[in-house]
């Protein structure tokens, strides 16, 4: 008896698999919780919601960047038609950022892993 060895593709596969779930439980949060309690404080103070494009559900992905990620230090959070992030960031409180953050980390880990597993990592042949 002696223990299993890994090879990288496990590894892969079990780091793959955790960001999945870590992402699919920090957008559930993010999305129920944190941006419904934003989007009733700015629609309380009479400025029309963050993000009126939903496109497939993404909306939610793209008010935690913009609260995760500083882009007003380069100046591109102005120049989004999409978001308007300086009102977003102005209605939310530091935990929506960091749970921001956390489903960022999450999301994008898992988009990484995923083409680098499809295409730089050859599946085992038994």
């Amino acid at each position: 008896m002696g223990a299993i060895p890994l090879i990288p593709f496990d590894l892969l596969l079990i780091t793959w698999f955790v960001f999945l779930l870590s992402t699919a439980v920090s957008w559930f949060i993010f999305s129920r919780v944190h941006l419904a309690r934003l989007d009733k404080k700015m629609m309380s103070a009479g400025v029309p919601l963050s993000c009126q494009i939903d496109v497939m559900g993404l909306r939610v992905l793209m008010i935690a960047t913009v609260l995760a990620i500083p882009f007003s230090r380069a100046g591109k959070a102005n120049n989004n038609p999409i978001i308007e992030a300086a009102a977003v960031k102005t209605y939310t409180t530091v935990v929506d950022r960091r749970m921001a953050i956390f489903l960022c980390i999450s999301a994008y880990g898992f988009a990484a892993l995923s083409v680098i597993g499809y295409f730089f990592i050859p599946t085992p042949v038994s």
